[in-house]
């Protein structure tokens, strides 16, 4: 992913982050949510929610809810916000729900938008197509595909057969950003991607969502109906895996085709 830095004026030269786990300073964090030259203003947007997610996380991990009041008196002359301190730690006690029930994303891709430029500025936009549109905003008020407040959590065991330790942790990201539970079952000897369901049928699974993440055919996924199984999938992850999938152009749930 080559991108090129959009702040400081034009003098940063090009720069590709490559595939793997990052631990971006404010700077880069600046950089990476900002950059658009060389990608898009919806893949922006996906880096913006990328980066939102990860704090949320980092946030969660270092319990730093119980911090909240120092952290208002500490950024409040830097940081511009509406939001009251009791309304700030009201919200910062459900954090880990919301991390622990999922988080869903919601995109409007290009097919529901049109590219204009105003005469009077030459300023490019985008303009809503509300029919093409009308499915996503839906969503806004409709139950998660995979939600975990209301039902039992999907769980998928992954297994890292590629040689590369990030592999797994991106495998999960990618699984937990699109509402499966990941486990890490350490790594297995070299092995091609394989994906497997356990169930006496496939009745009920969401094949179309992880055959989509793994970048695989439904009819790539394995039933296994004798093992029992602790989780619902079992994901080896070899040499041929690439994380890079770019959620724009994820199965909505109606999807059911191969």
């Amino acid at each position: 992913m080559a991108r090129i830095g959009c702040f400081g004026g034009e003098n940063w030269e090009q720069y590709t982050l490559e595939t793997g786990i990052h631990t971006l300073d404010g700077d880069s964090a600046l950089w990476y949510v900002r950059s658009r030259l060389t990608t898009s203003d919806f893949d922006r947007g996906r880096r913006q929610q990328q980066v939102l997610r990860a704090m949320l996380n980092k946030g969660v991990d270092l319990n730093l809810i119980a911090q909240a009041p120092t952290l208002w008196e500490t950024y409040q002359q830097s940081v511009e916000t509406d939001l009251t301190l009791t309304r700030m730690l009201q919200l910062a006690t459900i954090a880990s729900a919301v991390r622990e029930n999922g988080i869903q994303h919601i995109y409007l891709s290009q097919g529901e938008l049109s590219a204009w430029t105003i005469p009077d500025t030459g300023a490019q936009v985008q303009l809503l197509n509300p029919e093409a549109a009308a499915q996503t905003f839906a969503r806004l008020y409709e139950v998660p595909s995979i939600n975990r407040a209301n039902r039992t959590a999907i769980t998928v065991e992954v297994l890292n057969a590629s040689g590369n330790p990030d592999m797994a942790r991106l495998a999960a990201e990618n699984l937990s950003w699109f509402g499966f539970v990941p486990i890490l079952a350490g790594d297995v000897e070299s092995a091609p991607t394989s994906l497997t369901y356990y169930g006496q049928n496939f009745k009920g699974s969401y094949n179309w969502l992880l055959s989509w993440v793994f970048d695989k055919g439904m009819s790539q996924i394995a039933l296994d109906s004798e093992t029992e199984s602790a989780t619902n999938y079992r994901v080896v992850i070899g040499p041929d895996y690439s994380p890079c999938r770019n959620p724009l152009y994820a199965p909505r749930p109606s999807t059911t085709s191969d």
